[in-house]
């Protein structure tokens, strides 16, 4: 089965990002989506992200003075664009042939931050080489005597 072409613009019937899992999914083989889409166990974690994100109300603001307005933020003594980051997502050249690059190219171009997964699909050192704004990586470790919660 072929796949249609990657997208080289954002089609006029996407107005927000649920809009394109419907594009995506008919772009990826199905191991990959079922992996890329799916929850870990029994998905509990990821069904109660969904539901709680969807309860973050979005307040509109018309008709009000934006001239000093800004979505700036500082973090760990970086300057970042928008108080968004890339999370980390393990195995990204499921979903492109450039896996984790693109997605740091993304954030340097945005000038956002970006957190690496432990399986990432490219070595850390190579992501650090193209990163132009904050990176981070994420590891999994045992919790110590001193880090566990009582």
């Amino acid at each position: 089965m072929s796949l249609p072409p990657p997208l080289e613009r954002i089609p006029p019937q996407v107005a927000s990002l649920a809009d394109y899992e419907p594009l995506a999914r008919e772009r990826m083989s199905e191991p990959a989506w079922a992996y890329l889409n799916g929850g870990s166990g029994d998905e509990w974690t990821l069904r109660e992200n969904v539901a709680a994100f969807s309860r973050i109300p979005l307040r509109s603001r018309v008709l009000r003075d934006m001239a000093d307005a800004s979505t700036k933020i500082s973090l760990l003594d970086a300057e970042l664009a928008a108080p968004i980051l890339l999370a980390p997502i393990a195995f990204q050249k499921l979903a492109h042939p450039d896996g984790e690059l693109a997605s740091v190219i993304a954030a340097g171009a945005l000038d956002t931050a970006m957190v690496v997964s432990t399986q990432a699909s490219i070595s850390l050192e190579e992501i650090a080489a193209h990163a132009r704004s904050l990176l981070g990586f994420s590891s999994i470790s045992r919790p110590t005597a001193t880090s566990r919660r009582h």
